[in-house]
């Protein structure tokens, strides 16, 4: 009797024994889990901010491209209108000047 007994208590030391491994190890595969979790986090914000900041300079640059395509249409103009005002200065005066008289 006293032999079942014991064998009874080895067997509930074993299995406190098999518990606290087992609570160690998936604590152990949990902190993992976090810790590779965290990381596929930072990698892909960083490739987001990365590839963010690619584009952010792609359209910068666009704008730019566009500002002096207007800017060198407007300067056309610009330069149209001085060549056309100097054209037509003087018949311009002449016709205020007739016409303030006349």
């Amino acid at each position: 009797m006293e032999d079942v007994i014991n064998k009874i208590i080895k067997m509930d030391k074993e299995t406190s024994q098999i518990k606290r491994t087992t609570n160690e190890i998936i604590s152990s595969k949990e902190k993992e889990l976090r810790e590779t979790l965290q990381n596929l986090e930072n990698k892909y914000l960083e490739e987001g901010r990365i590839e963010g900041e690619k584009k952010y300079k792609e359209i910068i640059e666009a704008g730019k491209s566009e500002i002096e395509l207007l800017q060198k249409k407007e300067d056309k103009v610009l330069k149209s209108i001085e060549n056309l005002y100097k054209e037509k200065k003087t018949a311009l005066i002449d016709e205020l000047f007739h016409s303030l008289l006349g």
